[in-house]
């Protein structure tokens, strides 16, 4: 709740810079994550799913967002169109996460294996593992993100002056 009314007092104030819409979008952002995470959690499955892999590419948006935030605060003349490259791990996620999801395992293997992944449920079917498999590396990749962001924002203060 609280990174949604953060979002509208930013929405509603009468200052607008690219440093506040940026924030704008990372809050909102942030608050549609704690939304699916917690459809997911309460196993509402028939919501859950068609949003499961925009679900899955949210997750790689949030640490450049943030650091693009850093960015355009520390460097206001900076034009964030350019930097938009920081989101491509995302629209590949997307569209990874949605050919996995919904072309290759199918909503109802999909929603079994949401059902039962948490569990430690051992799966029978190749393309439960590969679900497992891909839940894997997604997580992986989402922590070499946060490692490499991380790094990048204890640099950025260096080259501040």
């Amino acid at each position: 709740m609280l990174p949604f009314s953060l979002g509208v007092s930013l929405l509603l104030h009468p200052l607008k810079n690219e440093s506040r819409q940026l924030m704008l979008l990372l809050l909102f952002g942030t608050c549609i994550l704690f939304f699916l995470n917690y459809l997911y959690f309460m196993e509402d499955y028939d919501f859950y799913v068609p949003l499961h892999s925009f679900h899955a590419a949210i997750d790689f948006a949030i640490f450049p967002s943030i650091f693009l935030y850093m960015k355009s605060i520390i460097h206001p003349g900076i034009d964030l169109r350019k930097k938009l490259y920081h989101f491509l791990p995302m629209v590949l996620m997307l569209v990874v996460a949605s050919y996995i999801f919904y072309v290759y395992a199918g909503k109802k293997d999909l929603i079994f294996f949401l059902e039962h992944n948490r569990l430690g449920h051992s799966f029978a079917g190749y393309q439960f593992h590969v679900l497992k498999v891909a839940r894997m590396i997604h997580l992986l990749l989402v922590l070499i993100q946060g490692i490499v962001y991380s790094i990048a924002f204890n640099l950025t203060p260096r080259h501040y002056n």
